[in-house]
């Protein structure tokens, strides 16, 4: 029975802890582009083109 006891939250801790990897990586990769998404968005519509000269 201890064995048991141990076994499922030892079981859901890993589940858990591989989860949050894979939450952090997928945010750590979609977060740039969303920061460069939004740059893109507010260079199309709020800033003016930069003349080139």
């Amino acid at each position: 029975v201890a064995f048991t006891n141990f076994l499922i939250p030892y079981a859901l801790y890993r589940a858990s802890k591989s989860a949050y990897n894979t939450i952090s990586s997928i945010i750590i990769i979609v977060t740039p582009s969303a920061k460069q998404n939004a740059n893109n968005i507010n260079n199309k519509l709020l800033l003016p083109p930069i003349p080139k000269t």
